[in-house]
């Protein structure tokens, strides 16, 4: 299970894992996850027209989704479709984000880069915003965490005051292409002209969901902020 969960202190993993299921069965956990999902796109779809058609789209662009390599995306792509479009959109855009992660640690393994030396040097690229969410949330401790960064300034990706050197800023762009690269295929096969509207009809709903996160957005992993244009 550890393989599974790149960015995670693996001792984080092992006390999670298969320790939860002793307190709630696998299918009535995705039950839970679905239905929160479900009750969380609820009140911010309100009023938003084109849903049902965004589902499609992005079902389709889902089925397209390559599983090979890519636990976390093949373990969501396994799963039933729901029968509801708030419940396809979360299931679609679940799957194509794990998907889209899978093809990530793939590319950081290519880097040689661990799972903590992943999140130090993330967090470096973001001039040491955001670490106070994103260490205790992936269960490293201090010492791991500056043991990483005393392995990251050896190969050159920080400085000795922990800054993100020019190595690293290149190896994050060369990394990001890489990642898009083996997230590419749904929308290869979904098509340009389709993308495009797909983007069209999501907006209001992502940036109405934005607007609710308040502070806590941008995340430390720099999402991309929706147009402002649709509400």
């Amino acid at each position: 299970m550890i393989a599974a969960f790149y960015g995670f202190a693996p001792q984080m993993v092992e006390r999670a894992l298969p320790d939860l299921w002793t307190r709630i069965t696998p299918e009535a956990a995705l039950a839970v996850r679905l239905e929160g999902a479900r009750q969380c796109l609820a009140e911010a779809a309100e009023g938003i027209t084109g849903l049902d058609e965004a589902a499609e789209l992005l079902r389709t662009a889902t089925m397209q989704a390559e599983v090979y390599g890519r636990v976390l995306g093949a373990a969501n792509a396994a799963l039933p479709w729901p029968d509801d479009t708030l419940g396809v959109i979360w299931q679609a855009a679940t799957t194509l984000r794990e998907h889209r992660g899978d093809g990530h640690v793939a590319a950081l393994v290519v880097e040689g880069l661990e799972g903590c030396e992943s999140m130090v040097w993330r967090i470096a690229l973001n001039n040491g915003r955001g670490r106070g969410m994103a260490q205790p949330s992936r269960g490293w401790t201090d010492e791991e965490w500056q043991a990483a960064r005393d392995r990251l300034h050896q190969r050159g990706y920080l400085d000795s005051e922990g800054t993100a050197t020019p190595k690293a800023h290149s190896a994050y762009r060369t990394l990001e292409e890489t990642t898009d690269q083996l997230a590419a295929r749904p929308w290869q096969a979904l098509g340009s002209k389709l993308t495009e509207r797909l983007t069209e009809l999501l907006i209001p709903l992502t940036a109405r969901i934005t607007d609710r996160l308040g502070q806590s957005y941008p995340s430390w992993i720099n999402l991309p902020t929706p147009a402002r244009d649709a509400s």
